[in-house]
């Protein structure tokens, strides 16, 4: 369990320091089938190299999506 949490971890670093905000403000839900159909257990280094891109790739996609707003406004916590 403890490497399940130290992937998770990882992660939410990845994000806080892509989104430039506090950890405390990023929260990464468990892993449910009910939310990802066919979600499947892996190994943690498996996890950490396929979810850790694909969080920073997700993290720049929402800042890409954000960024009309972003723009108009004074937010230094987003890029």
């Amino acid at each position: 369990m403890e490497v399940l949490k130290w992937v998770k971890d990882m992660h939410t670093k990845v994000a806080a320091a892509a989104f430039n905000i506090p950890l405390s403000s990023v929260f990464v839900s468990e892993t449910s089938t009910y939310k990802v159909p066919n979600a499947s257990p892996t190994a943690a280094s498996a996890s950490s190299d396929m979810y850790g891109p694909a969080v920073l790739d997700d993290v720049k996609h929402i800042i890409a999506k954000l960024e009309p707003v972003t723009s108009k406004h004074n937010f230094n916590t987003i890029r």
